[in-house]
């Protein structure tokens, strides 16, 4: 667009001169955010990325909100809002960094229920009080604003993710036979999954699982403008996995998380406390 003088309108050019300005800082910032991220082994707090980001560039911040000087990254790092505390920074996508582990993230089994169960004819929604999803049933709809509903989940996006998964092996060999049990018209999701025992890649498959998982519930958190709750994700010192085992006897409670697949057993969270009562009344 031009001006009635044959010059480029003074819009046009503040945006082009913003795009420049900010691809110079764009490398600061990614270099910021990872130099940090391995100083931290997890995410970064807004107030020391700011820091980190001047001491880098040498040179203060453009005069805006760092939330806002942030959004403009967006396709390389991920911003996490919280009530009452500081955002939390992290690569674009990397939500592993957020429970500071390079495995399996514990998310709390509501919210991973909400997100990863096929729609069972129940409606889930987040209560933005409790900070918990309640179930309704599909001709019901909870009454006030407190509550936020949470999409369905579809066998066809299911299968979405596990062709992505199959892919991000540089073995064609192990992504075909991967993606060939996706093909089958019966118990689709139960022939990936033991294909994935068969190869051992079960553990890899939850890694990566979570970390998509944990990604969708921040976005949709964006979307529906809900902070971002610490308690999503649970602490590694509160699980409880067979590991544990040796702390007690309880054949019997073994025998009945036997009957569990593997991928239940890597979202068991129960109080220690629990457990010890659980294994007395067996």
């Amino acid at each position: 667009m031009r001006s009635k003088f044959g010059c480029a309108a003074p819009t046009v050019i503040f945006e082009s001169f913003k795009r420049i300005i900010m691809r110079e800082w764009r490398d600061i910032v990614q270099e910021a955010v990872n130099a940090e991220v391995v100083k931290r082994g997890g995410s970064v707090p807004g107030a020391v990325l700011k820091v980190a980001v001047e001491r880098l560039a040498d040179r203060e911040l453009p005069a805006v909100r760092f939330a806002d000087f942030l959004k403009e990254f967006s396709d390389i790092i991920s911003v996490i809002p919280r009530k009452g505390q500081d955002m939390l920074v992290i690569p674009k996508g990397d939500m592993r960094l957020l429970s500071k582990s390079n495995g399996i993230i514990n998310i709390r089994h509501d919210m991973h229920k909400a997100f990863s169960q096929i729609d069972e004819g129940k409606n889930a929604y987040y209560n933005k009080e409790s900070k918990y999803v309640e179930w309704f049933s599909a001709n019901e709809k909870p009454f006030g604003s407190k509550f936020v509903p949470i999409p369905h989940r579809t066998e066809e996006a299911e299968i979405k993710i596990r062709q992505q998964f199959a892919n991000t092996f540089t073995d064609t060999n192990t992504s075909q036979q991967l993606i060939s049990t996706l093909s089958t018209s019966r118990n689709t999701l139960g022939a990936f999954s033991a294909k994935l025992r068969e190869l051992n890649l079960f553990n890899d498959w939850l890694i990566y699982r979570s970390n998509e998982l944990l990604e969708r519930i921040r976005q949709w958190a964006g979307e529906n403008f809900i902070y971002w709750d610490d308690s999503w994700i649970q602490a590694h010192e509160e699980e409880f996995s067979l590991t544990t085992r040796a702390e007690f006897e309880g054949d019997k409670f073994i025998s009945a998380l036997a009957s569990l697949n593997v991928e239940d057993l890597s979202r068991i969270v129960v109080p220690m406390d629990i457990v010890l009562k659980l294994v007395k009344m067996l």
